[in-house]
């Protein structure tokens, strides 16, 4: 504890207006805050008894409640702006949705918990978490729909056969889980133990410490892992993947709204059918300033463009004098159908900016994606830039390089599941994080997946042209350098992800275990077996063997899927599985 008084002992404030010690200290804060991102107490009595400030008296400074520990740190809270509303409203309940910048964890839950309670008003008897019940419903719904025949959606008997077992041994998990609940809750309930320290699941009570650690963790891993069978089941089905006018009776159902389904169906349907009903979002490019630079490896600019503001340009440049006519017509097809796909309204974890237009420069010879910067940020970094950094401060620790490498390939994941494309651009200089308002360093927990201006659909035609680039190349399959023998495959996405499975874990540039002499004698596959070879040597030591037998199979595209549907589905599962599961015990690192 720190006690700051306005003044010594017998003299008087000064009254309230500009010169008042509740003047300069909240002056004093914000110029901390804003040159920091924090605000310590000590700093800020500094700064108020410096004969610059302004402040006419003298505050004092009590330490010795201290007992020797640091001054005080004061952070802000980033305003998170109120969307639309969907909470039911009840006379007696007041329901509360908290948006988390990170995976929920124990810690997680325990601080939450702890700053909810840490004023509660005199009517607030106990908190109240639904969510979980409530989603269970809609879960039921689906798996017991296509019994009775309803049509209201989606339902598990319209999904192939291997993932109606899964989606079916999710709900038996979650059934398991919410009994385990529900005894917890009747033990509670009928021994009375009823005080202010309880949680509350649909009215019931049990103890809060216990619903932190166990069961509230344990429900929501229960939930999701539900929630990602049916997903993988539905964007597998069929029908969806050929039927208009099913996946538009999906699109409408409200159920898939409940289960998360919706930004998945709709980027299907834009990739697949391009509805008729959606505006074109072409614009003509008028920036009033610009950050542009020729930088090779810079794709991103701030711009203050005319008619849209404050936004960030991602440019793709082509050779005017290779591509011809039929070739421009398609490119332009597939940006208008990529600005769409981007301005779909999405969950966070697909890792991807909000496209407001797109355009085409032909004097310049390029195509542009605007893009609305994230809420509250106020710079961004490439990963590759940020490896490049000598500032060991930057460098992100263990945990935050393994939740890093899981959300990139979520992202693609999904990326892969919903639109059915391929992104042809996965490198670390097309990854980015964002640095917010009053915070000293850039947010490792919410990467974005950009260079999507080489995404196309995955049975559509590569626009293949001939590259002859070390630096890019690396990044590539060895059937894709050079005059590419092969059109670009979602294996060939997920070997570009495992270089950079292999950048993150060494957090060096892959391009730095090749010589100078080397890179002019390397054939595609001598390149190949080079960055496998360096991964065995390095990646075990820094991150763990079962990161190194992760990367290494992402570079060997060794999934063990033989046959697939045109969706991909199994690929992707496999990738799960084999991939993104083993690395979520370093995330707890």
């Amino acid at each position: 504890m720190e006690l700051v008084a306005a003044c010594a002992m017998g003299l008087k404030t000064k009254l309230p207006g500009e010169h008042s010690f509740t003047t300069h200290i909240i002056k004093h804060l914000r110029l901390e805050l804003d040159a920091n991102g924090y605000a310590k107490i000590s700093d800020v009595i500094n700064g108020l008894a410096h004969r610059d400030s302004g402040y006419r008296q003298t505050p004092v400074h009590f330490t010795g409640l201290n007992d020797g520990k640091a001054t005080i740190r004061l952070e802000a809270f980033n305003p998170v702006p109120a969307e639309a509303s969907d909470v039911i409203r009840e006379s007696a309940w007041l329901t509360l949705r908290i948006s988390l910048r990170d995976v929920i964890s124990e810690d997680l839950v325990t601080d939450l918990i702890r700053w909810l309670k840490a004023h509660p008003k005199r009517k607030v008897s106990k908190l109240t978490v639904e969510d979980v019940v409530t989603s269970t419903k809609y879960l039921h719904a689906f798996v017991h729909e296509g019994e009775r025949g309803a049509n209201s959606g989606p339902t598990i008997c319209q999904i192939p056969a291997l993932d109606q077992q899964e989606v079916t041994h999710a709900w038996c998990v979650l059934k398991v889980l919410l009994a385990g609940l529900a005894a917890q809750v009747q033990s509670a309930t009928s021994t009375n133990k009823l005080s202010s320290d309880t949680e509350s699941i649909s009215g019931d009570t049990i103890p809060a410490s216990e619903l932190a650690t166990k069961s509230l963790l344990a429900l929501e891993d229960g939930l999701l892992s539900a929630q990602a069978a049916v997903q993988q089941g539905v964007m597998a089905s069929p029908e969806l993947y050929s039927n208009r006018e099913a996946l538009q009776e999906a699109l409408d159902a409200n159920l898939s709204k409940e289960l998360g389904l919706t930004p998945f169906l709709n980027r299907r349907m834009i990739s697949h059918f391009d509805p008729p009903s959606l505006p074109s979002l072409k614009t003509y490019h008028e920036p009033i300033s610009t950050s542009e630079h020729s930088e090779q490896f810079r794709s991103l600019f701030k711009e203050n463009v005319r008619g849209l503001g404050d936004v960030i340009v991602e440019y793709k440049h082509y050779d005017p004098e290779t591509v011809e006519q039929r070739d421009l017509e398609r490119m332009q097809g597939r940006m208008e159908t990529l600005a769409k796909l981007l301005q779909t309204p999405t969950p966070i974890d697909f890792h991807s900016m909000h496209c407001l237009r797109w355009f085409h420069e032909s004097g310049k010879a390029r195509f542009g994606l605007c893009f609305e910067p994230p809420k509250g940020s106020t710079d961004f970094i490439s990963l590759r830039e940020l490896i490049e950094s000598s500032k060991s401060a930057q460098k992100p620790a263990l945990g935050q390089r393994f939740s890093m490498v899981k959300c990139i390939g979520e992202a693609l994941l999904k990326w892969h599941r919903s639109a059915n494309w391929v992104h042809q651009g996965i490198a670390s200089h097309n990854i980015f994080f964002f640095k917010y308002k009053h915070r000293a360093n850039f947010d490792y927990s919410n990467p974005f997946l950009c260079g999507f201006e080489f995404a196309r659909p995955s049975s559509g035609i590569s626009q293949d042209t001939y590259v002859e680039d070390f630096e890019m190349n690396v990044y590539r399959h060895p059937t894709r350098q050079g005059a590419p023998i092969e059109y670009h495959t979602k294996q060939h996405d997920l070997y570009s992800f495992g270089v950079l499975m292999w950048e993150i874990g060494a957090w060096a540039l892959i391009s730095k275990c090749f010589s100078a002499e080397s890179r002019e004698e390397l054939s595609p596959f001598k390149m190949q077996r080079h960055i496998k070879s360096n991964a065995r040597k390095h990646l075990a030591q820094n991150m763990g063997a079962a990161y190194e037998k992760a990367a290494i199979r992402c570079l060997d595209t060794d999934f063990r899927v033989e046959m697939d549907d045109p969706v991909g589905s199994n690929l992707g599962k496999a990738f799960e599985m084999m991939i993104l599961k083993g690395l979520e015990p370093g995330i707890k690192l």
